[in-house]
Formats: C-alpha cells, structure tokens, sequence
C-alpha cells in the first residue's frame, strides 16, 4: 500500500496562456486545426459547442470563433464529446443522459467551420438512446463506422454510423458490479477489442464482434488500492501495447502492458476464443501529486497528457513512464480534460472556471533566447546587490531603492514577455 516514490523533475514552465470562455468547459477534441469544446450548467450559463484554433504567430488561443447552442434545460447540460474521424460531426452526451449529434461543415472559401444541427433522420435516432442513461464515456472506431457508449448502469453499446442503430450491447455487470468509467476501441487490434474501465479501476478486453470479455488486465500486487482510469492502445513495431493512467493514495501513475506473442496474432482473426493475456511490463513512479481526472495520447503515441482536479498538466513519455513537465495551478478550478493540438507540440486543457489553457510542448528559439537574457540580467543584479552590500549604509537607503526599482523593472521586462 506504500507509494511508490514520486519522480523529481525540475522544468523551467512558461506562464500557461489561458483565456476564458464563458461557462464550465468538460471536454475539448481537435479537428484539422481547430479545438472544439463544450460545457455549460444551469441556472442561466448557456450550454454550448465553442469552436477556437491556437494563434501562432502571438502563441495563445484565439477567442470564440464559432458557437453552437445546445439548449436552455439542464438535460441538455454536456458531460462527454467525441469528433467523429471525418470531422463531420460532433457526438455529445448529456449529464443527465441522451446524446446529441451536431453536424460539422467546411464550405470551400470559408475559414472557419460552421455548426448545424443534423438531419432530421440522425437527430431522431440520437432521441432514441435517451433509454441509454447517463453516458459516461464513448469512442468511434477508426473508420467511423461505429460508435461505443459507455453507461452509467453498467452497459456498453454499440451503435452503426450514422444511422445509430444498435449493433450489439455488452453488459459489463455480468463482469463487474459498477458503471462504465471510460470505454476505448483498440486501434491496435484494427478495432475489433473494446478496453473498458469500471468505476471500480478495472480494466476488461471485449471482443466487439462477438461481445463477450476475452481478457483483464493485471494490476501490480505492490499497489492493491490502485485504480485504472483510462486505457488506451498502440501498435508498435514489436508487438501492441497498453498504456493505462491510474490513481493509488491520492497519486497519479502511468502503467505499461505489453501482449503476449503467442497470442497476437488474435489481431488478425479477432475469433474471441482464447483469452487475450497482456503482461504488466511497467509501473511508472508517481508522475503527479495528485488523482488524474482527464487524460490524452498524442497522435504518434510518444506522449501522454494528463490533468488532475488540482489543475495541473502533466506530460509523460510513453516510453519510459517518466514526467518530462509539470505545471501546477493551470487554472483557477478542477480540470475535467486535455488534448493534443493537431501536431503534438502543445496541450490544451479545459476546467470548470471556463477556461482553456495552452501549454507548448517544444522550447522555440525565441524561448531560449529570453531565457538567456533572464540569466544574464539576473547575474547582473546578483553582482549589483553585492557590490551595494559592501558600500557604506548611510549610502544603503538609496541603493535599496535602486535595486528595487530593477527588481520591478525585471519582473515587468518577464511578464511582458510570457515568461512569467
């Protein structure tokens, strides 16, 4: 029960560039160069689809570019969204159950996309899995063919695109006494494998042809409080593997399975016969000093993003489990999630203050330039301070203004610059 020792990474953080948007944010997804997110509440704070993009040249979000409407009732709060892989539309579902569908267009000669309801047929049939309650999570396919929802009563279906007709349904209280925390379609096993977290922290393999559970996870015996928050898949040139954040004692931990080769080749036929078996290969030392409550895989997977309900941001490599950043207090409130910008260079998290924030990933030239003068001018008031401190203190009171004065002048010089 013990923690694991937390990694010490010392790393100079930027000032986060953060803007706010006008009501709780729960999710964010990136498509071809925008960010959408959405959020809202009750008691007057609209709920809404926001639509930004990153301002390169100032290196910050823009201002709300589009917005969308999604009603004045709280049912129509949103609590999860997923783009589909087109980028045609937007699948949200709502805090108190049901999904909506909002539809995505990118006129030619138009900069910005528009957003719209959706066919008539396609809004009926999202009406319809209102039955489904509170969903609490949901995936598409690569192909977008199909759609994975994860219930709050225990059930994962699975719906065709885009006429959300039910194609199977699993019930994973047959497995599990508890909710679907997060649900994921492994890529790395052309989809045809459903990874499935339960409130409990357990995570079950699910065959989506067959719809039965074909393997679980093992958790490390050393850590029999740790929980699995979500788990998310990757082909690698030796074989596929898991990547699984976790919480254990208030602490966040980033795990590692790797699948057996003697079954691997289950990718290709997908029968559901055998048990998939995936071997714990790795357990990461505690990357944050607090739970995780939202989490990300860069797009070539080297990468992962987490964020916690103390605000912070999180950047482990998946490679070796280790923290490359940390930047605590990103916002003013809980953070509920995080995604990779188009390119992977940077992350933007969202939070229930409203906001958005973006953190850079790559150190650019003009960074390391500041930080070179920002040494140098602190050298030079380290010599300065020195050299007063040995002259006479009748002579000291004016000097301690002097310095002062530069103190202010330096922090005004670094806040200016985004370095603080």
């Amino acid at each position: 029960d013990t923690p694991r020792p937390q990694t010490q990474n010392f790393v100079f953080e930027m000032r986060p560039r953060g803007k706010k948007y006008g009501a709780p944010l729960y999710a964010i997804e990136w498509s071809d160069a925008f960010a959408y997110m959405c959020g809202g509440g009750n008691n007057g704070i609209e709920n809404k689809v926001v639509v930004i993009r990153r301002d390169r040249e100032k290196r910050c979000l823009t201002d709300e570019l589009v917005k969308f409407n999604l009603g004045e009732q709280t049912s129509d709060v949103p609590y999860r969204m997923k783009v589909h892989p087109s980028g045609k539309a937007l699948v949200i579902t709502n805090a108190l159950g049901g999904i909506k569908v909002v539809r995505i267009d990118r006129r030619e000669g138009e900069a910005l996309p528009t957003l719209s309801a959706p066919p008539s047929a396609v809004a009926k049939a999202a009406e319809k899995c209102s039955f489904m309650g509170t969903i609490k999570s949901l995936s598409f396919s690569s192909d977008g063919t199909r759609l994975a929802l994860g219930a709050d009563d225990g059930k994962l279906h699975i719906l065709s695109w885009p006429a959300l007709e039910k194609k199977g349904a699993i019930d994973v209280t047959k497995t599990t006494t508890k909710g679907v925390r997060n649900v994921d379609f492994s890529a790395a096993h052309d989809d045809r494998l459903l990874l499935a977290v339960d409130e409990w922290g357990s995570c079950f393999l699910y065959d989506t042809e067959k719809l039965k559970v074909v393997g679980e996870l093992e958790k490390p015996a050393d850590m029999p409080r740790l929980t699995l928050f979500r788990v998310l898949s990757r082909a690698e040139s030796d074989g596929n593997v898991l990547y699984g954040v976790a919480n254990c004692n208030k602490l966040g931990y980033v795990l590692r399975w790797k699948q057996e080769t003697e079954n691997s080749e289950q990718k290709d036929h997908g029968d559901g016969q055998t048990p998939l078996r995936f071997k714990l290969q790795k357990v990461s030392r505690a990357v944050v000093p607090s739970p995780v409550c939202g989490c990300a895989l860069s797009h070539d997977g080297s990468t992962l993003a987490v964020v916690t309900p103390d605000a912070e941001q999180v950047i482990v490599s998946t490679d070796t489990l280790k923290r490359i950043k940390l930047v605590k207090g990103a916002h003013m409130a809980f953070a509920t999630a995080v995604g990779f910008t188009e390119d992977d260079d940077a992350i933007v998290s969202v939070s229930a203050d409203g906001s958005a924030v973006l953190t850079p990933l790559v150190v650019d030239g003009n960074l390391v330039l500041k930080m070179l003068i920002l040494t140098f001018l602190m050298a030079l008031l380290a010599m300065m301070v020195h050299v007063l401190g040995r002259e006479s203190v009748k002579a000291q009171p004016v000097k301690t203004l002097d310095v002062e004065s530069m103190l202010a002048a330096l922090e005004r010089f670094l806040r200016g610059h985004g370095i603080m």
